[in-house]
């Protein structure tokens, strides 16, 4: 196998990136992107290992920085250990696993997030939530398919996330308790959550 050593200074991918086609073509055919089987063919080209650091890397909102990953590649097998990461300012840490040595690839991995700016994240994922305050998550997942479509379907994930010193505002309450406004919003919220089997 390959041994490597990669080191990076500041990385947007957005320079690797073709710009959306503007032209409509194929509009109505949206689906057929998420139904053709990926191409996994890569990943017996060669085994490698390799450390890999960058120190910062953008990838659309998401700013990636003090990147640490482990890779191992051998027999079609993808090993991918994070060793450390901040997104968006936040530590974190996790692996990930993909077997491409049958045509039904599995992939599956963990992460683990701590002091996320909750209404940073949801404003991320176009999510309109009155919730701010600082989240943490400890996830493990897994899935299995050939195209993009039966990865999502058979998305399997469990573990716990938090929320601490939080606030929950715009809820209407107001005229509930004699109009007081305090009643709209909801300090010092902390809450954690467990859950298994969560499928998409």
């Amino acid at each position: 196998g390959i041994g490597l050593r990669l080191t990076a200074g500041s990385i947007d991918t957005a320079a690797f990136v073709a710009p959306a086609s503007g032209d409509g073509a194929g509009g109505g055919n949206g689906g057929a992107a998420g139904d053709t089987p990926i191409n996994f063919s890569a990943l017996g080209l060669v085994d490698a290992n390799v450390d890999f650091t960058a120190d910062a890397i953008q990838v659309g909102s998401v700013a990636l920085a003090k990147l640490g990953l482990d890779l191992k590649l051998a027999g079609k097998v993808l090993e991918a250990g994070i060793r450390e990461v901040t997104v968006n300012g936040a530590p974190g840490s996790g692996k990930l696993t993909i077997d491409a040595r049958k045509d039904a690839a599995v992939i599956g991995g963990a992460v683990k997030m701590s002091g996320l700016d909750v209404g940073a994240v949801l404003n991320l994922a176009g999510v309109a939530a009155p919730v701010t305050g600082t989240g943490g998550a400890d996830v493990t997942f897994k899935t299995a398919g050939a195209t993009q479509t039966a990865l999502a379907d058979n998305l399997e994930a469990n573990g716990t996330v938090t929320l601490s010193g939080g606030t929950v505002s715009g809820l209407n309450l107001a005229s509930s308790f004699g109009g007081d406004k305090a009643a709209d919003r909801i300090d010092d919220v902390d809450v954690s959550a467990s859950f298994a089997s969560l499928t998409s």
